[in-house]
């Protein structure tokens, strides 16, 4: 469960909609084309419901480890 970091409430999953159908990804920044999929991350916003703070979290964190970086 994700908590909000201001108000200690539990933040809800939300949806994240863009004017296009690509959905956006976060990718390491030295990442190779070629080396996408691998490289970068689905990210979700959760919002917290009680002071309305936003954050996003990545779907596999993993790939911004060091050894994999």
């Amino acid at each position: 469960m994700k908590k909000c970091i201001y108000c200690n409430t539990e933040l809800i999953r939300a949806e994240l909609h863009t004017s296009s159908e690509l959905t956006p990804v976060i990718k390491k920044e030295k990442a190779f084309a070629l080396d996408f999929f691998r490289s970068s991350s689905d990210f979700a916003p959760y919002v917290c419901s009680k002071c309305g703070f936003i954050a996003f979290f990545l779907d596999i964190p993993e790939i911004f480890s060091d050894e994999n970086y």
